[in-house]
């Protein structure tokens, strides 16, 4: 045998094991738990790991949670329709018979409706209903999984974490994701994984993000609102499913705002937020800040409408967008200019933008003049989280928290990160459990000051102050202690800071 043949015999048995570790293209991984699964012998139906909804057993004190899953396609359609249909209408169902805590959450890349991401996920809503203080108001947590192809490969998934078994005791001895849509030959599709990037920023930028990813988010918002004001809607993104949750739901809340605005007849507004949302929470989000920029400037001007207002809300400024960014996210921070390091050289960034920068002159008005120039390509180099015109909030150490610390269990502390009773004054405070048992319970604050660690980097651009446009929009920095990583969103100190960021902004939304 030749050397060319041995080498196209090898070429073609890697390029068939390359194929064999690629995801389902087009094609359903959750299906009907009522209906037998499609290709099984037996008429058997599907387990947990194999399910578009799956529930827990009711929790120590509490009740169960559960967790619906929507697919899509790479063009942003639903891949079974069923699945939509099915969603929403477990919404209406638990919001009817419970008080609702309904998280809905898009996933980033490498991940899919069978990855790791769905273990972690389901850990949080885990975390959430065994709160006390969830339990003390009587919710059931519900999460609404929104999954589309962000790994072009089968998932590395680790189901002996410790995640995964406190899910598989708590689902009857039963994993949620299945084994055969994982990969088993991890570093050799590694190189292919990485280089996926462009390809899948393409696919949730231009392709996915559309109307049917909006239609189920709003669906299961509203149908959860209509059943009861009290339930509560939280809407997650992680990477790449912030970035989809922008282009898509967060373009599709302009309608609701702008119909709100007192400009047109001088008439108050009606309410000071029109959307079905109590939050929504962007997480190292990987979109370019061009997007974060036009979203908060439509933000921007619904606070300018209700400062018209008279008497002026006093909860005028309570957030409906939060992004927080790690100051440890090398992918966003440091990847995502490289991969995008040309883009002052396509033809739509070519605008300078007059309107962004001042030197800190004001009129008579006491309004900030605009003073200099910045290429727009500055802002779809950066992520809104690594963009110093943007981030106007930053998670700080507390050294003189103003109420007791609370005991160092991860139910004690998320306790007192959900609270929202009259006595608890502080909002913009929260804690998180010890990393190592050197450590204690830590005590954080939401606050608008840059830190004196950052103001080298942060106070100015080009010599230049940005200009003040403070809005309902967020945009947050956090230490590594927080979130260690582009991927490391579940830690336990990460989704305490979750539930404290959303208090903050139930909070705010109430005073």
């Amino acid at each position: 045998m030749s050397t060319m043949q041995i080498a196209y015999i090898l070429l073609s048995l890697a390029s068939l094991l390359l194929l064999t570790q690629c995801t389902t293209v087009g094609k359903p991984m959750r299906h009907d738990p009522e209906k037998p699964l499609p290709g099984a012998k037996d008429g058997a139906k599907p387990a947990a790991m194999d399910a578009w909804y799956v529930e827990s057993k009711a929790t120590a004190g509490g009740k169960p949670y559960s967790c619906s899953f929507v697919e899509f396609d790479g063009r942003g359609d639903f891949i079974d329709f069923k699945q939509y249909r099915a969603a929403w209408g477990k919404v209406r169902d638990l919001g009817e018979k419970d008080r609702l805590l309904l998280v809905q959450y898009c996933h980033g890349w490498k991940n899919n409706s069978q990855s790791g991401d769905v273990v972690e996920f389901n850990s949080f809503l885990r975390l959430l209903a065994n709160s006390p203080d969830i339990q003390r108001q009587g919710f059931r947590v519900h999460g609404v999984y929104l999954a589309w192809r962000g790994n072009v490969f089968k998932p590395a998934v680790n189901l002996q974490s410790e995640y995964a078994r406190n899910l598989r005791a708590d689902f009857g001895d039963q994993d949620i994701v299945n084994p055969k849509h994982h990969r088993r030959l991890p570093l050799f599709t590694w190189v292919g994984e990485q280089l996926s990037y462009w390809g899948r920023k393409k696919a949730a930028e231009a392709d996915v993000a559309g109307a049917p990813l909006a239609r189920a988010v709003f669906a299961c918002a509203n149908v959860a609102k209509k059943r009861s004001e009290q339930n509560r809607v939280f809407v997650m993104g992680h990477s790449m499913g912030a970035l989809l949750l922008e282009k898509s739901v967060g373009q599709a809340i302009v309608g609701q705002l702008a119909a709100e605005y007192p400009w047109f007849d001088k008439a108050a507004v009606s309410k000071v937020n029109p959307t079905p949302f109590d939050l929504m929470l962007f997480v190292n989000s990987a979109a370019p800040s061009t997007h974060s920029k036009q979203l908060g400037d439509v933000l921007w001007g619904h606070r300018q409408a209700l400062k018209k207002m008279n008497p002026v809300p006093s909860h005028a400024d309570a957030p409906l967008i939060m992004s927080v960014t790690s100051e440890a996210d090398s992918a966003t921070g440091k990847i995502h200019p490289l991969g995008n390091l040309l883009a002052g050289l396509s033809p739509s960034l070519q605008r300078r933008h007059t309107d962004v920068l001042t030197d800190g002159s004001r009129d008579e008005k006491n309004r900030e003049i605009p003073s200099g120039s910045l290429h727009q390509s500055y802002y779809y180099r950066r992520t809104p989280g690594h963009n110093p015109l943007l981030v106007d909030h930053w998670v700080v150490p507390e050294l003189a928290p103003s109420r007791a610390t609370p005991c160092d269990t991860c139910a004690g502390v998320l306790q007192d990160n959900l609270r929202l009773d009259e006595g608890l004054g502080d909002a913009e405070l929260f804690f998180t459990t010890p990393k190592n048992a050197q450590s204690g319970v830590k005590a954080w604050r939401v606050a608008e000051e840059v830190p004196s660690h950052a103001k080298k980097d942060w106070e100015r651009v080009k010599g230049l102050l940005p200009l003040d446009r403070q809005s309902n929009y967020w945009t947050i920095r956090c230490p590594k202690e927080l979130i260690g990583g582009h991927n490391d969103i579940w830690s336990a100190q990460a989704m305490e800071m979750y539930a404290a960021l959303y208090r903050l902004a139930v909070w705010q939304s109430r005073h």
